[in-house]
């Protein structure tokens, strides 16, 4: 048991350390309607990007869906991406 709980501590350092975050840690999803084109992708990303709390922003042209990864410990408030998406000309849907 003990050679499990050091093994543990060990990977959380690697990870830590590389920068590398698990699945599901920090990322949003944002479904839209309206968004068309790789120029709508690029103005989303683009507005997103600005955000001190956004690391990286990917759109989903086919699912209409914005995926938003945060630096660690922030937080994106639904209300600002509500206003990022409605002030884009796209139709706010849903975000988990």
């Amino acid at each position: 048991m003990k050679n499990v709980i050091t093994f543990i501590k060990i990977l959380a350092l690697a990870l830590a350390f590389s920068g590398v975050t698990l699945a599901g840690d920090n990322r949003v999803t944002i479904k839209v309607n309206g968004m068309v084109c790789a120029f709508c992708a690029q103005g989303i990303e683009k507005s997103f990007g600005k955000r001190e709390e956004v690391k990286k922003v990917k759109v989903d042209l086919d699912t209409m869906q914005i995926f938003v990864d945060l630096h660690q410990g922030k937080k994106l408030q639904t209300d600002v991406a509500k206003e990022i998406i409605t002030n884009s000309g796209f139709t706010f849907v849903s975000i988990k």
